[in-house]
């Protein structure tokens, strides 16, 4: 180095000394939302070189990069005036390169918090302890390889890298995300997350670097601002934004993501810049898809209505009665709802059950129809119009209205022990769409959904399960004592509905099932209801009551588990001294029983 040269630093030094950071001439202010280096371009970089012009580190003393003359072109001399700036204000390490470091300076002075970029904040201080550390990174399990990519779709988790700080607190600025493919056509937007902050970058042509043509290009996301402390571990979850329109002649497009060596940099408590991880990591595809419809899928909701009895009036129609449940989810993209078929699997020689059918949205009625004939097989909801989002689900309800009952009956019904009975169904093939943005017809998957039957009657009880218990008995025969019989007790709160319910007490009604094939089951009955005047529990009209079962299980010769359960349940709607005349119900009966125990023999 020449003296003249040398003398010049000097000189710089002085001059850096006396006013740094404070120039007679007052810096312009800037904002910097990514790092600058040597080689990009923008109005970041103009700012930049007048920052440097104004506080003291002139860029060039004429022509471009001069004051006055500043350009958007990071080159060689502004460069020089970056680390000239870096070196007067205590940043390390001094290499022209304006990153979070250089920018958390220039916003809050040494060491100090700056703000972070793209979506989320975050701490960008610079480790302290004056330690060396190392960072490792490995694959993260999830994303998982395999994820679609729907042109348009927004924050799709591609691929995730864990960084683990050891021997000191690492600040991660950087990270390099390789795709073997050129990204800007398929890709617009670029996220790394922690889960709470983010940064977001576009992805150009220009701010990828090309490393092997047609297979492998970098992607840098700088500005980071992740502080992983000494012993612990961060994910970084890398999302992609997809394109509006994928290249022309293609509908879909594999996608591998790799994070390479060295894909991750940080700086620890020695202000050392560390990289990670050491090799290539597993890789992870994606695919860019395009022209993909809505697909709806059909399931039952979970308060769909199970096998009851439904009280009807004889004087008027009964309206408004839930017949069905069932969720539509769209997937993919955004459907409309069209059609909806409904198949009543006893309508045929019904005499018309339902006489209006109508479809709902919450509170919101989507469509109807009153055009039920007694031998239809369907029910068509049309010109529904409903709107599903992607990846939102809708509970629909269909309620009907039932035509006014002949006696205790709907008009049709001819046994004492059956009343006119509905059975709703909707299957996959019966629900029509359309995708919401090109209005081709959607796929709709699932499997039927069927409601449970329900059994019209002008009175009828409803049931609930109050308790059910069981429990093993000892039996002694001589000086051995063996778990040899079971009491199973279920109690049932019955509510009367449209009128007095009387219960039959037959002593049929509760059985018990298991391997004991001569078992011996006798049964007793108990209640707090009214007792009628030929003996039987009366529930009054509107009231509900307990009825219990008890039955007792011997084993006789054989061991095994048994439980209790209510097989049916005998009434009537006016009292009546033959119990034997009652209404036999077997349906809604699936949650009346008890666990199971272990009931032993003497061998």
């Amino acid at each position: 180095m020449s003296k003249k040269i040398l003398i010049g630093l000097i000189g710089l030094s002085v001059l850096v000394l006396m006013a740094p950071m404070a120039p007679a001439k007052a810096a312009v202010s800037c904002t910097f939302t990514r790092s600058l280096y040597l080689g990009v371009t923008g109005a970041d970089v103009m700012c930049l070189q007048q920052y440097l012009n104004g506080a003291g580190f002139q860029v060039a003393a004429s022509g471009a990069g001069s004051p006055g003359n500043e350009t958007q072109y990071f080159g060689g001399r502004t460069q020089a005036a970056v680390k000239a700036w870096q070196a007067a204000n205590g940043v390390s390490p001094v290499a022209g390169y304006f990153g979070p470091i250089s920018r958390a300076k220039y916003t809050g002075g040494a060491t100090g918090t700056g703000t972070g970029t793209g979506t989320g904040t975050g701490s960008c201080s610079l480790p302290a302890g004056g330690k060396e550390g190392a960072l490792v990174g490995t694959i993260s399990a999830t994303p998982a390889s395999g994820q679609d990519l729907y042109i348009g779709q927004a924050g799709v988790g591609i691929g995730g890298i864990n960084l683990k700080a050891t021997g000191s607190d690492i600040n991660v600025s950087r990270l390099t995300i390789n795709f073997s493919v050129r990204p800007w056509l398929y890709i617009t937007n670029l996220t790394v997350t922690d889960g709470t902050t983010s940064r977001t970058i576009a992805v150009t042509q220009s701010n990828t670097t090309e490393i092997t043509v047609g297979s492998s290009y970098d992607v840098i996301v700088d500005g980071l601002c992740y502080f992983i402390t000494k012993d612990t571990t961060k994910t970084l979850t890398v999302k992609a934004d997809g394109i509006s329109a994928l290249p022309s002649g293609e509908t879909s497009k594999s996608v591998v993501l790799t994070f390479n060596a060295s894909a991750a940099r940080g700086v620890d408590g020695a202000n050392i810049s560390e990289y990670a991880p050491s090799a290539a990591l597993a890789t992870r595809t994606f695919t860019v898809k395009a022209g993909d419809t809505a697909n709806l899928e059909l399931t039952a909701s979970a308060d769909n209505p199970k096998d009851r009895s439904i009280a009807v009036q004889s004087s008027a129609v009964t309206s408004g009665v839930v017949l069905m449940k069932l969720n539509l989810k769209a997937t993919n993209k955004d459907a409309i709802l069209r059609t909806l078929i409904l198949t009543d699997a006893n309508a045929s020689g019904s005499g018309g059950t339902l006489q209006s059918v109508y479809l709902y949205d919450g509170d919101t009625l989507l469509s109807s129809t009153s055009s039920v004939a007694s031998t239809a097989s369907t029910t068509q909801f049309a010109d529904i119009n409903l709107t599903i989002p992607k990846d939102t689900t809708k509970v629909l309800t269909i309620k009907g209205d039932i035509p006014k009952a002949s006696g205790n009956y709907i008009a049709d019904a001819t046994s004492t022990n059956a009343s006119t009975s509905l059975v709703i169904t909707a299957e996959a093939n019966s629900v029509a769409a359309e995708d919401a943005t090109t209005y081709a017809a959607a796929s709709v998957t699932g499997s039927a959904v069927t409601a449970g039957a329900g059994y019209f009657y002008t009175k009828a009880p409803t049931l609930a399960l109050n308790s059910a218990t069981i429990s093993s008995i000892a039996v002694s025969t001589g000086t051995i004592t063996y778990n040899g019989r079971a009491t199973a007790t279920i109690r049932v709160n019955v509510t009367a509905n449209g009128g007095d319910i009387y219960v039959s007490t037959s002593t049929t009604d509760i059985g018990a099932t298991s391997t004991l094939l001569d078992a011996t089951n006798t049964q007793a009955i108990s209640y707090n209801a009214d007792t009628s005047t030929y003996g039987l529990p009366v529930i009054r009209s509107g009231d509900t009551k307990w009825i219990e079962w008890n039955v007792l299980v011997d084993a006789g010769d054989t061991a095994g588990m048994t439980y209790g359960y209510l097989n049916n349940i005998g009434w009537l709607s006016t009292d009546f001294q033959d119990s034997g005349a009652s209404i036999v119900q077997y349906w809604g009966l699936t949650d009346m029983k008890t666990g199971n125990v272990y009931v032993d023999n003497l061998r």
